[in-house]
């Protein structure tokens, strides 16, 4: 059996853990409706009948979400960004890298159970969108998948229940994306074409209404997304064009997902990618601190069929290929496996099909 660690990619470091006792929340967002100058804007929703502006952000900021701590991160397209809620500054955090050739930002959305920022990008000359994770401290960038179901993704949510969003800008679906292994399942049609890459879309984890912010060619517009059915609906018209537009709220102790076997402060086992697979399939997990992890393969037996990872590892999400074989090097039959991922007492497992 032979495994590779690919990277180690997410520093971890606070917790959003911030209580939304308002009835109102505030959503922020980048403007671009002036061509020459984008500015910070400030909403108070769910009216939203007020923009208040509070500053040049002087940067072309392409998307963005709070992360660790209610800190607003942003992406140009070389760096990786901080924006200052008063009056708009930006500072940079580190120079983007490892983001795919040919390929821009289109969103940004912050998991705040396993602590992990997740980005979304689109090929700027044919279809096709993949997720990935960055680091927030050095600005890497690490593909986790291919977005399936999809065209043209151009814009990214994760919900409190640790369900990933994106919105196709081609065929107008509202999609929902396995942060595991980028595997899209379209909800519904939008019922609205919006026609125009300024889009963005945020949840509000205190009332878990998503938001979507559109511009059209004759319109300007925030909507509410149904993500059962995938309908939208319009709450108002607006002057503003948000490029990147996120909500401030915390997701309380009770809508926060359960994961199996550890808190989510210890490590959290992604699904692996792709699954079904044939040669080899990729094992994501995310350590948020130092610690000895054991990663193993089961078969439906459960025997043994090989260690992948035994070793003492940084925080971070790691990546580990399984070549489909066992510790004798012998390749394995097609069948159901095991990924079990233990960090001390804790355990996760994650169910993976081999089709040969």
């Amino acid at each position: 059996m032979k495994a590779r660690i690919l990277i180690c990619v997410t520093a971890v470091t606070g917790v959003l853990l911030v209580p939304s006792l308002r009835a109102q929340t505030t959503a922020y967002g980048i403007d671009r409706s002036d061509p020459t100058r984008s500015r910070l804007a400030a909403i108070t929703l769910p009216d939203a009948d007020v923009i208040t502006t509070l500053g040049q952000t002087r940067s072309q900021i392409l998307a963005g979400d709070f992360g660790p701590d209610d800190v607003f991160y942003a992406v140009t397209a070389e760096s990786l960004v901080t924006v200052n809620l008063t009056n708009g500054a930006v500072t940079p955090v580190a120079t983007l890298t490892g983001l795919p050739e040919n390929h821009t930002v289109v969103g940004m959305s912050y998991d705040p159970v396993i602590r992990i920022m997740f980005l979304a990008t689109t090929h700027l000359f044919h279809s096709g969108s993949r997720l990935h994770a960055i680091n927030l401290e050095t600005g890497f960038v690490v593909q986790i998948g291919e977005i399936t179901n999809t065209q043209y993704v151009l814009a990214l949510a994760m919900s409190c229940a640790g369900d990933l969003y994106a919105i196709d800008g081609l065929k107008h679906v509202l999609v929902r994306v396995d942060a595991g292994s980028g595997v899209g399942k379209v909800i519904g049609t939008l019922d609205y074409d919006a026609g125009s890459p300024i889009q963005s879309v945020d949840f509000d984890f205190a009332t878990g209404q998503l938001y979507w912010a559109v511009t059209t060619d004759t319109s300007r517009e925030l909507r509410s997304i149904d993500i059962v059915t995938g309908e939208s609906r319009r709450i108002r018209f607006w002057d503003a064009e948000f490029i990147a537009f996120a909500v401030q709220s915390a997701c309380s102790p009770t809508d926060v997902r359960a994961p199996e076997g550890p808190k989510p402060s210890e490590f959290a086992l992604l699904q692996n990618y792709p699954n079904p697979f044939n040669p080899e399939t990729t094992i994501p997990f995310v350590l948020n601190q130092t610690a000895h992890a054991t990663l193993q393969v089961f078969n439906v037996r459960g025997e043994v069929v090989g260690t992948l990872v035994q070793a003492r590892l940084p925080a971070g999400v790691h990546r580990v290929v399984w070549d489909g074989r066992d510790a004798a090097q012998r390749p394995v039959s097609s069948g159901v496996y095991f990924a079990r991922l233990r960090v001390g007492a804790s355990v996760q497992e994650r169910k993976m099909l081999l089709v040969r």
